[in-house]
């Protein structure tokens, strides 16, 4: 050790030959040692902080995430259920409470049952007429007629065409005698024009398999004039 060092010791401890030496020593290594264990601690404060900030910026970084994917789930469902395209629909109810429906994009599933006998009663402004519906003849146009009007499809409604002792036509929604209930189904066709005669109901159509909505009454027995 260097005079200049014993000095500056003795000046901060005391004389290095005496007692105060050992003691000065230990403080001197006491207090290097509290001074790193401080630094130590000041450091490891400034990691733990740092990543608890870490933690705490995924965690909201996370829960945007989530949010952002909830909002975007939610948006999505909004917008399949508001702007989805009606298509065949679940059976109304019998007891003619649901909801009045007038787009579809494909025919309705079976509804009707086989051992069932249905009739439609047809009201308007000029008087009332009942209709039996004979699925054994055409189910198809049976469950199709059925569906749709239990359905409230054909309420309010008008017989767009009228030929006096010859034929109506009706359950076109937009009354132009070109709407439909936005599908067609297959045609169900009798073996003879014999069948048609006065009081007859069938299903309307523009050509082979495009009946959709519109229903015929003949009112007289000249099914030939149909057109």
């Amino acid at each position: 050790m260097s005079l200049a060092a014993v000095a500056k010791f003795e000046y901060l401890y005391g004389d290095p030959t005496g007692g105060d030496q050992l003691d000065g020593v230990r403080r001197l290594t006491s207090g290097a040692v509290s001074r790193a264990k401080r630094q130590r601690q000041k450091v490891g404060r400034r990691l733990r902080q740092e990543q608890l900030q870490k933690t705490r910026q995924r965690q909201r970084i996370l829960k945007r995430s989530g949010l952002m994917v909830a909002g975007g789930v939610a948006l999505f469902v909004l917008l399949f259920v508001f702007l989805r395209p009606e298509g065949a629909a679940a059976c109304p109810k019998t007891d003619g409470t649901s909801k009045r429906r007038t787009s579809f994009s494909a025919p309705p599933k079976s509804c009707i049952k086989d051992t069932s006998i249905y009739t439609a009663n047809v009201t308007t402004d000029r008087g009332s007429f009942s209709v039996a519906l004979d699925q054994s003849v055409s189910k198809n146009a049976v469950n199709n007629f059925v569906t749709l009007a239990r359905y409230h499809f054909y309420d309010g409604t008008t017989f767009h065409k009228a030929v006096p002792d010859s034929y109506l036509i009706g359950g076109d929604i937009t009354g132009t005698g070109k709407g439909n209930a936005g599908y067609t189904i297959a045609d169900e066709l009798p073996r003879s024009l014999d069948s048609y005669g006065e009081g007859t109901v069938g299903l309307a159509n523009g050509g082979p398999n495009t009946s959709s909505s519109q229903f015929y009454v003949l009112l007289s027995d000249k099914a030939r004039d149909l057109q």
